[in-house]
């Protein structure tokens, strides 16, 4: 086992074995490995992509076997490999041209399997855990060929990332282009996507070109690049409500509830922008200049009209009265097992109409 691909890359390691559930995560592995060996991307000679689905395990030995002809090393990567594999056992397999070559791979060509499956989930974890004799009796138990890869190659394991681990790989993601995120603003980016990697990956790297050289992202970066996508997101919702329009504001909630949990993200999101109403609210008192104001709430001057017409329409009381009525509702969805979409039907409906 390996902690990293760049770990992998130094040791030059002859066979190499990436599999897991994440299938972003292990192509992104894949392709630093293959630009290690190759990185003008021209001499290619000496690469060979194959599919576990469309071959046999003879053509990946003739591969193997085959002098490279530019280039110090051949790499051979066969994906889909859990194909080729699929039903075999160690007996009927042992003799196999493939199994010999695993015994004894030549020193001028690297094989890499890759394999998306979940029949090791948390192996990586669970030998450095406390538990790690179950899992090396898995090794031990595991059909050829991951017995002899996972005994006596390389390999990572990619598993699913669950939720709150997405949001830390959000943060890590961010300080590879040299930035920094919030907790909070990361669980927004992450509510606005679909929470597949790759289209987080994009988002990220897009979000990283609208702010430049600025080191920080903020809320109001994820909203400007990502929140915007989409008709019926929190910050769609946030602008009904503060224009008053209780239909569309009802339009908006339900269609967000419909396809996913939301509601503390609504919670969240709404207080934040009704004390943000608040301040915008003191502040006009003393000056007109958007971007002043837009400045002392820490919000980019693009959406500073979101804030000042809502201090506008609303009163000094009817913002205070939809400050405490988001806390009662934070209050029933987190203590009682009711109806969701009616406590925040309701709490919209008490917020609009207050006179």
């Amino acid at each position: 086992m390996s902690k990293s691909i760049d770990e992998i890359i130094k040791k030059k390691s002859p066979i190499i074995f990436l599999f897991g559930q994440e299938e972003f995560l292990i192509g992104e592995a894949l392709e630093k490995l293959i630009n290690s060996y190759f990185p003008n991307k021209k001499n290619t000679y000496d690469f060979d992509l194959l599919d576990g689905g469309e071959i046999d395990e003879r053509t990946i030995v003739e591969r193997c076997s085959s002098f490279p002809m530019m280039s110090e090393k051949r790499l051979v990567v066969v994906k889909n490999s859990e194909k080729l594999f699929t039903g075999r056992s160690k007996k009927a397999d042992k003799n196999s041209s493939l199994a010999k070559y695993l015994s004894s791979p030549s020193d001028f060509s690297t094989l890499v399997f890759v394999a998306f499956i979940d029949t090791f989930s948390g192996i990586g974890a669970g030998l450095a855990g406390k538990n790690k004799a179950k899992f090396e009796k898995m090794i031990e138990q595991a059909k050829y060929p991951y017995n002899i890869l996972l005994k006596n190659y390389d390999w990572i394991e990619f598993p699913k990332l669950y939720d709150n681990q997405i949001i830390t790989w959000i943060r890590e993601r961010f300080k590879i282009y040299g930035k920094q995120i919030s907790q909070e603003a990361a669980n927004l980016l992450f509510a606005l996507t679909s929470g597949e990697l790759r289209d987080i990956a994009n988002e990220v790297e897009k979000i990283c070109l609208f702010v430049g050289d600025s080191k920080e992202i903020t809320l109001d970066d994820i909203s400007k690049v990502t929140g915007n996508r989409r008709t019926n997101n929190v910050f769609e919702l946030q602008k009904a409500i503060g224009v008053k329009n209780i239909a569309l504001a009802n339009e908006i909630l339900f269609n967000m509830l419909a396809t996913e949990r939301q509601e503390m993200l609504i919670i969240t999101m709404l207080t934040r922008y009704f004390i943000a109403i608040w301040k915008v609210q003191e502040l006009l008192q003393k000056t007109k200049d958007s971007k002043e104001i837009a400045d002392a709430i820490g919000v980019n001057s693009y959406f500073i009209k979101d804030y000042i017409e809502p201090a506008k329409i609303y009163s000094n009381k009817a913002t205070e009265n939809a400050i405490i009525s988001l806390c009662e509702a934070d209050f029933e969805l987190k203590s009682s097992g009711g109806n969701n979409i009616l406590t925040l039907q309701n709490l919209i409906e008490k917020i609009i109409n207050y006179n």
